[in-house]
């Protein structure tokens, strides 16, 4: 029996888009990285070395990422003015993990360089990684252009930023645009699928998905993003099978009973107005920890 479209309180939407994939660094990651190596003999000055992750441990004095961002680092300090010296020396900060200081950086340039689309890219992406919305919609916009020719990142960080607002039909129009300019970029496609489950549209974030994990992109990540797509539509059977792959059983198990009491003791599509907010939000917010799931559902079984 086909669902009519289902939609979710403001409180109950955002948790769920929370839980359901870490938008905000999903969108941000780089698309490929090239070696380092490569990247240090094309020019005598080296570029900056992007990482998909900052590294765990410190990093020797001779390693390629530690050499890029010393160097860039000086080229700031004797030229604090020059845009592209702030960029690259930002840029190779984020990807050593110190995000604070590259967003010092970043903030410092867009001062001085109020007109810099880039600066402003680089600095609105990093405030949305933050948590800072209001400051990351200002540069956000600065950097998005009107000739069409917007970076796929910029779109993609937009389409976030809105979908984290709650607006999800911008958020839409936005990561397809950037997958124009990036097709079959996973990470588009899946943060897409995330904004349509949360609009109601969860058979099309399914099918999203489903082209996502075809493509090669089969992570952890994905497959449990898909899992709870399912269990939005009520296949429980199948969201157990798939967040098996992954997760241990108590917490499969824990994570099925929960979006099984969501969807049957509270329709989503009756959830027009806000909810209480110990009704389905924090048992929302238990998912994926066993103790406070047993909690939830201790509480739920007690009021039936």
């Amino acid at each position: 029996m086909a669902h009519r479209p289902e939609f979710i309180a403001p409180e109950t939407r955002a948790t769920l888009f929370k839980l359901l994939a870490g938008v905000a660094a999903l969108s941000l990651t780089t698309a490929c990285t090239p070696s380092a190596k490569k990247l240090l003999t094309q020019s005598r000055m080296p570029s900056p070395v992007i990482a998909q992750k900052p590294p765990k441990k410190p990093l020797s004095p001779k390693n390629p990422l530690h050499v890029a961002t010393a160097y860039w680092g000086k080229v700031y300090q004797q030229k604090p003015n020059d845009p592209r010296a702030a960029v690259n020396y930002a840029k190779n900060l984020k990807a050593m993990g110190s995000t604070g200081k590259a967003y010092a950086v970043l903030k410092q340039a867009a001062l001085a360089h109020p007109e810099d689309r880039e600066i402003a890219s680089e600095l609105g992406r990093l405030a949305l990684a933050r948590g800072e919305l209001h400051l990351a919609r200002t540069y956000l916009k600065m950097a998005e252009r009107t000739d069409g020719k917007t970076d796929w990142r910029v779109l993609s960080a937009l389409g976030t930023l809105n979908a984290k607002q709650g607006n999800h039909k911008k958020a839409q129009d936005y990561f397809r645009a950037a997958l124009r300019k990036n097709p079959g970029a996973p990470s588009l496609q899946n943060n897409l699928a995330l904004s349509l489950a949360m609009s109601g549209k969860p058979a099309e974030a399914e099918q999203l998905l489903r082209k996502t994990v075809a493509s090669g992109y089969d992570t952890p990540r994905v497959r449990q993003n898909l899992a709870l797509v399912l269990g939005l539509q009520r296949k429980f059977s199948e969201a157990k099978q798939v967040a098996s792959l992954d997760l241990p059983q108590e917490r499969v198990s824990a994570n099925i009973d929960l979006l099984r009491n969501i969807v049957s003791t509270r329709s989503l599509a009756q959830i027009e107005s806000p909810a209480p907010p110990s009704d389905p939000g924090r048992r929302l917010a238990a998912l994926g920890n066993p103790a406070k799931a047993k909690g939830a559902s201790d509480r739920t079984g007690a009021g039936t």
